[in-house]
């Protein structure tokens, strides 16, 4: 049985990510900012902000697969504080492309439509993202996007 790392797995996505890949049979670790007896996995601490948290986490666990569902949600507290969304929606992705590159680990990011300047539609992996985004909440997670691409 494949083990998987979720980031951001006691969130509101990252929560239905869990739930599916436990129904799919799959060793499901949890990753949040704080532990959650709730949940019905074990659940991991770590701090998408720190890069020693985060490669703590990877090399504890040794996921075969991260699905990082973690980020800086609220659009309005990522337009006030923009150096944190950038630190967890788009370093936090690099600290965990890194982490996963070292250990043998295979990253899927899980974005927005708000990178797609909020039209929602499927987006083909081989059509260019926009040049920016219209927020800052979008923009971090546009960046992480043009991050993973660029490595895989």
């Amino acid at each position: 049985m494949e083990r998987v790392l979720v980031t951001g797995g006691t969130g509101f996505v990252g929560q239905s990510i869990v739930s599916a890949l436990v129904s799919a049979g799959y060793d499901v670790i949890a990753g949040a900012r704080t532990l959650q007896p709730w949940m019905p996995v074990r659940t991991v601490q770590f701090d998408m902000r720190d890069e020693r948290s985060v490669d703590a986490v990877v090399r504890s666990v040794k996921p075969a697969v991260i699905i990082n569902s973690a980020a800086l949600s609220s659009t309005s507290l990522c337009e006030q504080k923009p150096d944190e969304a950038l630190e967890v929606n788009y370093k936090g992705v690099e600290r965990l492309l890194a982490s996963a590159d070292s250990n043998g680990s295979f990253l899927v990011q899980i974005s927005t439509e708000s990178v797609l300047l909020g039209k929602p539609a499927l987006q083909d992996e081989d059509v260019p993202l926009p040049e920016r985004a219209y927020t800052v909440y979008g923009e971090t997670k546009r960046l992480a996007e043009v991050a993973v691409r660029q490595r895989t």
